[in-house]
């Protein structure tokens, strides 16, 4: 089985082999193509992540956690993410989005802040299990660094948690 066809196995092992991983929308591939796009969006401990697989020469799956969303801009909110980036992520990365330039300059507005991971699809085989094995972990392990960071982030700065009908707002990153 080439990495392709692994990947089209992934939304039905996330469902297997994640605990608390719950299925809330899927944007399936196109009917009768080869290729292996589509977006599932599942909630895993209260955070919103989004698993979108892209085609071609060099296919990936993304998968990106809504961490927070209308979080009040203040330029706290860049350097907290900058030190958790820096300090304390074993996974992933953390991004703010918004209006940045103008929130910078003006020092207000609203912004969200996500975590993304990309795992290439060359990188998977089902001749070499421990690839399978090592995506499954990651989106685990994305999924707990998640909770806990949108935990604290909200705490901190306010915002609200993604609901589930804002996974189209997770394909954007």
């Amino acid at each position: 089985m080439n990495s392709v066809e692994a990947i089209k196995e992934v939304p039905e092992l996330i469902g297997r082999y994640v605990e608390g991983a719950e299925l809330k929308r899927v944007v399936p591939p196109i009917p009768g193509s080869d290729e292996p796009v589509g977006s599932w969006a599942y909630s895993l401990d209260g955070v919103l992540t989004l698993v979108n697989f892209l085609a071609g020469d060099a296919a990936e799956i993304r998968i990106t956690n809504g961490l927070a969303i209308d979080v009040p801009y203040k330029p706290e909110v860049l350097e907290y993410v900058n030190w958790l980036n820096m300090k304390q992520l074993v996974f992933g990365r953390l991004f703010v989005t918004g209006d940045l330039p103008f929130m910078i300059e003006s020092g207000n507005g609203l912004c969200a802040i996500f975590m993304q991971e990309l795992v290439y699809g060359s990188g998977l085989s089902y001749e070499f299990p421990p690839s399978i094995q090592g995506l499954i972990n990651l989106f685990g392990r994305l999924g707990g660094q998640s909770s806990r960071f949108a935990g604290e982030l909200l705490e901190r700065f306010g915002g609200r948690r993604f609901t589930d009908n804002e996974a189209g707002i997770l394909l954007n990153f």
